[in-house]
């Protein structure tokens, strides 16, 4: 969904004043729900209907220009829902120095996608960090399964790119086995 304006001349005692340009704004996002800047949406990446994805909005939000993303991928035993708080001093999710709350200052999407869930609908997860000879599956279900993190990582970026404004770059980061 779509909102058009259109320039509109405002007539005032004094003078006349015309609107900005027309320009098309999404207005819904992944969830489905209407965007909000600064806030946290929970998303389904298509095709991969048990590995949901944390995205939270920067503060600024404007569709009208491009915005960084930073992916911050979880350890193995986490999820997406730990993952920002693990970037908090402390674990304090109100604490400015937190991952998402950079974004809102400094202008980036933070994305906390979620790995294989090392049994069904569980919450402890990991990803596929392969392994070989004498180091074998280090990541349990994961590795076991072969789940293939960059496709769902690639999907997970064009789901993005479909309902957000955002840069090509990326910046990723992680924990441990993220």
């Amino acid at each position: 969904e779509t909102v058009t304006t259109t320039e509109t001349p405002i007539a005032t005692e004094a003078s006349t004043t015309t609107l900005p340009p027309p320009t098309t704004l999404a207005v819904k996002g992944c969830d489905g729900a209407h965007i909000v800047p600064g806030f946290e949406v929970t998303c389904e990446v298509p095709g991969w209907p048990d590995r949901l994805v944390e995205v939270h909005v920067p503060a600024g939000y404007d569709p009208d220009q491009t915005w960084p993303v930073v992916v911050a991928f979880h350890g193995g035993g986490g999820n997406r829902e730990a993952t920002m708080r693990t970037t908090c001093p402390d674990g304090d999710l109100r604490d400015p120095g937190c991952l998402d709350a950079l974004g809102d200052r400094e202008g980036f999407f933070t994305i906390s996608p979620d790995g294989v869930p090392a049994r069904e609908g569980g919450r402890v997860r990991t990803w596929n960090a392969g392994g070989s000879g004498e180091l074998g599956c280090v990541a349990g279900t994961a590795c076991e399964v072969g789940a293939d993190d960059v496709a769902y990582t690639r999907d997970l970026l064009d789901m993005l790119a479909s309902y957000y404004s955002i840069e090509e770059r990326v910046i990723v980061t992680g924990l441990s086995n993220g």
